[in-house]
């Protein structure tokens, strides 16, 4: 439905606008009997539909805000109630019987998908799927849709602030007084006396903060705060005395407060060499530093003024910081530090170290002039080439005047994708222990310091001590590298996949999945949907990856895209070089299988030697867990000894029963055990063990 735009809801010279206004709610009306040329009929005797009212309205959350889904209701006249006799079944034009009825064109155009008792639009629907196996966790997910609908309220709180200014006029006795309120703004006392640092607690009342900052004492007797009297005509003297006080007492601490020098804030008395903290317009620390010794009342073309100061920058902590004193400036750009900078007062701080030698540190690796050679360095001792790739890359570019060397500096990985590496223990320890003896040791030529400090030296002990124990090397025997085509225009090198670093050599399977799946915040249900999602698609790019050697472009709905495929088939003796799907597999076509993805089902054998029983839909539904038992195909469900109860329960059966106390020192029969404990569990704080 059609809705006014904001800009003229606000530019109304007829009325004034409201809030009310404002929220302007977007409506979607569903009423498919207007669009079939037969209308809507039953499901159930066939019989076309008569109207029958209107839905109340459903709430969609949408992308950035929400819109109302309205519909109509329709009643079959042959249809009759079982309880009453009675034709009175009616149906909503969104019921699932009404929507399954209609032309799939149609249906496309329905915006929502609905539940028991809410609503996502399809766009939020499609983008959540996407998060979801691209690692964005429900609750990220979540939380990024909630903050686009708080941006959407601020956007329209915003505009309607930005409106014209509203005025109240007050006309008493002879003289008219004229409030012009729209750029009022409120001051929270509390938290203005936290940031001043007279209280700790932003929290603190009215009457605390009146005997904090005045020294005085307010009454506010309890019979007033709670009395039912202030609607009154006219109030009592009690009750003027009260609202009198509570203005006076509030403007005159808010007088106290901006009279006073907030804790830690510099001032002209802040005597020079004190160290400071240096804060940007949004507070945020970007440097530390001390109040300059030089009094000259000008730096560069920055003069020093009252609300300015200089300081001598000691450590800049953020360099893409602007220095707005210095025609905006990077704060890197200034060069090392120590130098002069002049700031604004309000935003320096004085600042006492955590420790006596914080603002002499160690600078870190990435200021030191030996950085970036080592680095390059220490990647060359760790990807060690195989010499057979080597000399093949090597010899096809000298053809095209060039060498290894020259790409291994320039562009180095597009030899890794040609090139097999290896990590021998002996070499790699070898090679990397050169590195470290020959750069370590290296001062830089500025602040005179190595670039190893001893802590950097203890690491690097570490880290050769694991290189010497194996852990970094390949695993011998084991493929790692797989050749995925030619490279037809280099001289049909090829290009290979390397799976180092997976937790299988198969693939990113794994570490794929763990990346995708969310950290918390969801239930067995949603984590094992979430596997058979990602397990179609990974299958999908790499199965295409792997079959034409390019990447799949496209989205990944199942329906749409079997439905597409059908309807192009349909077309091609129609239409004259008709495109067509190649490559997809249309899974309507086909039978399904009975492979399971997820949650496994425990073996009949198991079950039988376990004790455990089968799962009975109409009676074991209601069990904790129920949904894991169900895909298990056990009472209940099938769980490690993970609660407190359980724990207790298990060290009970430890000392009690002769399976976990045989003679001997013979190991426990967890078999046996496992049998006594399945006796016991109950689905509710005891579940079954399998062994």
């Amino acid at each position: 439905v059609p809705r006014k735009s904001h800009f003229f809801l606000l530019n109304n010279r007829k009325s004034k606008p409201t809030p009310k206004q404002m929220y302007n709610a977007h409506f979607f009306y569903w009423d498919p009997d207007l669009l079939l040329e037969d209308g809507v009929k039953c499901p159930d005797c066939l019989q076309k539909l008569e109207r029958h009212g209107y839905t109340r309205p459903r709430r969609v959350d949408d992308l950035h805000d929400c819109f109302y889904l309205v519909g109509s209701r329709h009643k079959c006249t042959r249809c009759t109630n079982p309880k009453s006799g009675k034709t009175t079944i009616t149906f909503n034009s969104w019921d699932t019987e009404i929507m399954q009825s209609l032309p799939p064109a149609l249906l496309d155009d329905f915006p929502a998908y609905l539940s028991h008792r809410g609503a996502m639009s399809k766009s939020v629907f499609e983008l959540m799927r996407s998060g979801f196996q691209y690692g964005l966790g429900s609750k990220q997910f979540s939380n990024s849709l909630q903050a686009l609908h708080r941006l959407h309220y601020d956007k329209l709180h915003a505009q309607y602030l930005d409106g014209p200014t509203a005025i109240i006029q007050v006309a008493y006795k002879k003289s008219v007084y004229v409030f012009q309120i729209g750029h009022f703004k409120g001051v929270d006392l509390a938290r203005l006396a936290k940031n001043s640092g007279v209280i700790s607690d932003a929290r603190m009342g009215l009457s605390d903060l009146c005997a904090r900052v005045l020294g005085e004492k307010l009454e506010k007797p309890s019979h007033l705060q709670i009395s039912q009297e202030w609607d009154n005509m006219n109030l009592s003297a009690e009750q003027l005395e009260y609202a009198a006080l509570d203005a006076l007492a509030s403007l005159a601490i808010y007088t106290r407060l901006m009279q006073a020098q907030p804790a830690g804030k510099t001032s002209d008395t802040t005597l020079p060499g004190a160290l400071v903290s240096v804060h940007n317009a949004d507070s945020h620390l970007i440097a530390h530093g001390i109040i300059s010794s030089n009094i000259s009342p000008l730096l560069g073309a920055s003069p020093v003024t009252k609300t300015r100061v200089r300081i001598t920058i000691s450590n800049v902590l953020v360099p893409a910081a602007l220095v707005p004193l210095h025609n905006k400036q990077v704060l890197g750009s200034f060069g090392p530090a120590p130098f002069d900078l002049v700031w604004t007062r309000s935003h320096v701080w004085t600042w006492a170290p955590d420790s006596p030698d914080e603002g002499n540190r160690h600078p870190t690796i990435s200021e030191q002039g030996f950085r970036l050679s080592f680095g390059i360095a220490l990647r060359d001792a760790i990807l060690i080439p195989v010499t057979e790739d080597k000399e093949r890359i090597d010899k096809f570019l000298r053809t095209k005047n060039s060498s290894w060397d020259k790409e291994l500096q320039f562009n180095a990985r597009w030899l890794w994708k040609r090139c097999r590496r290896v990590h021998p223990p002996k070499q790699l320890y070898d090679a990397v222990s050169r590195v470290y003896q020959l750069y370590g040791p290296q001062k830089d030529a500025k602040t005179k310091l190595p670039l190893f400090n001893a802590k950097a030296w203890h690491d690097a002990k570490n880290v050769l001590k694991a290189i010497h124990l194996g852990p970094l090397s390949d695993p011998p025997g084991v493929q790692l590298y797989f050749q995925m085509g030619l490279d037809k225009k280099n001289g049909n090198l090829p290009i290979l996949r390397c799976t180092r670093g997976t937790k299988n050599p198969e693939g990113a399977v794994h570490n794929s999945l763990h990346a995708r799946m969310p950290k918390s915040g969801v239930g067995i249900r949603h984590a094992a949907s979430r596997v058979t999602d990602y397990v179609f698609i990974h299958n999908l790019v790499v199965g295409t990856l792997n079959r034409s050697g390019k990447m799949y472009k496209g989205h990944y709905n199942v329906e749409v895209l079997n439905r597409l495929q059908l309807l192009l088939e349909k077309a091609r003796h129609l239409v004259l070089n008709a495109p067509i799907m190649k490559g997809w597999v249309n899974g309507e076509l086909y039978t399904p299988g009975n492979e399971r993805i997820g949650i496994l089902p425990v073996p009949e054998s198991s079950r039988n030697t376990g004790e455990i029983i089968s799962y009975n839909d109409s009676t074991d539904s209601k069990f904790k867990h129920a949904y894991l038992a169900k895909q298990q195909g056990t009472k209940y469900a099938v769980i490690t000894v993970h609660s407190v109860e359980e724990k207790l329960h298990f060290s009970e059966l430890m000392k009690k029963l002769p399976a976990f106390n045989r003679p001997n020192d013979q190991p426990p029969d967890w078999k046996q055990g496992s049998r006594d404990w399945n006796r016991e569990a109950d689905g509710a704080t005891i579940f079954y063990k399998v062994f």
